[in-house]
């Protein structure tokens, strides 16, 4: 019953927001374009909910009805294609906030549909490779898998760790890339953090990663450690011999400085980027929030593989 009524609650909302955007002058070309976008949402399969808020953010920020009709032709292809469609509309949220050009932030959104396109083909690829052929991908685990390619993984690195990777549940794999990016923000040569990643996972370390361990190596790495002795010492902390905090120890690092470092977040992984930079200051990342704090479990979305 509560979830009926807040279905009854959201149609009405955006009933409203619709009203409202067409009591504004603007072509009856662009009106009854902006009509039939929204129209293809609910057949696209986009959430109600997702509409409203769009039709919120067009509302607040006095888009123009043919902005807002680039927006949902967006969205509503990437719903057709089954893609997550929330962190597309994060991104305009993002992108509006800041002041951002449409043309800009529409980029970024494809941009980010390339990527999760991208990830999903070489997700599906190392499913198959498994034996899961039936097994589908979490949106929670594509959105997450996908942001790494705009935090410093280039689509041939990814595909050649996916190529690779042993059978693991995704979490744990989306977690060691996540991990990848991280060892590479942080300097560490490709082959060494190769190195840390796969015995990590051979070692079921990213089952509950301590993100600690990235920043020891960024410390380490300013007093002037070699990459050789980090790798050496890394790959004891994934195999289970240390803890980051041991290995920060040896390095001489303040400890104080490490005891908290389980996060992301902490590990000072980077996200977003320039994609959307288009002169003056029009930027809005094309990555996404792993780097706000301890990486989600990947469970979001539609129903899929672990």
């Amino acid at each position: 019953m509560r979830k009926k009524f807040k279905g009854l609650i959201t149609s009405f909302m955006a009933a409203g927001l619709i009203f409202c955007f067409f009591c504004f002058p603007a072509p009856a070309q662009e009106q009854a374009d902006l009509k039939t976008a929204i129209d293809k949402s609910k057949a696209a399969g986009v959430p109600d909910e997702t509409v409203t808020r769009m039709l919120a953010l067009g509302y607040k920020h006095n888009l123009q009805a043919k902005e807002m009709t680039a927006f949902f032709n967006t969205i509503n292809q990437a719903a057709k294609d089954n893609l997550p469609t929330g962190p597309l509309v994060n991104k305009i949220e993002e992108g509006m906030a800041k002041r951002v050009r449409v043309e800009a932030i529409q980029r970024v959104l494809n941009q980010q549909i390339n990527h999760l396109r991208f990830t999903r083909q070489e997700l599906t690829k190392t499913l198959n490779r498994w034996g899961e052929t039936k097994n589908t991908v979490r949106h929670g685990t594509l959105t997450r898998l996908a942001q790494t390619l705009s935090t410093g993984i280039s689509k041939q690195e990814m595909a050649n760790f996916l190529g690779k990777a042993p059978k693991a549940p995704l979490s744990e794999i989306t977690k060691a890339m996540e991990f990848k990016a991280a060892l590479k923000q942080s300097g560490l040569p490709g082959k060494i953090a190769d190195d840390i990643i796969s015995t990590g996972l051979k070692n079921n370390y990213f089952s509950h990663p301590d993100w600690g361990l990235v920043r020891v190596i960024s410390a380490a790495k300013k007093k002037g450690v070699s990459d050789k002795e980090l790798g050496a010492i890394s790959i004891k902390v994934v195999k289970g011999s240390q803890t980051a905090q041991e290995a920060g120890r040896k390095l001489g690092l303040a400890v104080q400085n490490l005891e908290y470092g389980s996060t992301a977040h902490d590990s000072g992984m980077k996200t977003g980027g320039n994609a959307g930079k288009d002169g003056g200051g029009d930027n809005v990342g094309s990555g996404g929030g792993s780097g706000g704090g301890s990486p989600g479990n990947g469970s979001g979305g539609k129903g899929g593989h672990r």
